[in-house]
């Protein structure tokens, strides 16, 4: 397991009717990939000292190249910098774009982040 145990869940989709013609095809999930180095794996040292954990909400939109533009919070975790971590995570994530008539489309998207911690005997050996 990492320092930092990250998990995206989408949990909103662009609503579709059943009149479309053509179907939607929202982007995949979770991301395809990440092309972020280590940067975004671990916990903020300060947050991991103090044992802080959360869950991020951020709204972002997903672009027709698969590139994540407009990264914002949509509900704090109540630790700055675990949203803020959040948030350079969320801009390294890649995703198969959403499609309309076979043709990629930019698609408003939320995703949640959560930070949980492993065992306390764990992150005292981390921080020794």
């Amino acid at each position: 397991m990492r320092v930092v145990f990250i998990a995206a869940v989408l949990v909103l989709a662009p609503a579709t009717t059943m009149a479309q013609v053509a179907p939607f095809t929202g982007p995949i999930e979770p991301p395809a990939y990440s092309d972020c180095s280590r940067a975004h794996q671990f916990y903020p040292a300060t947050a991991a000292r103090e044992r802080r954990e959360g869950t991020t909400t951020l709204s972002f939109r997903v672009g027709t190249d698969g590139r994540t533009n407009d990264v914002g919070v949509a509900e704090s975790s109540g630790s700055r910098d675990l949203d803020a971590a959040a948030v350079e995570a969320v801009r390294c994530w890649r995703y198969e774009p959403a499609t309309k008539d076979g043709t990629p489309v930019e698609v408003q998207w939320e995703a949640k982040v959560s930070w949980k911690l492993p065992s306390e005997s764990w992150l005292d050996r981390l921080f020794r």
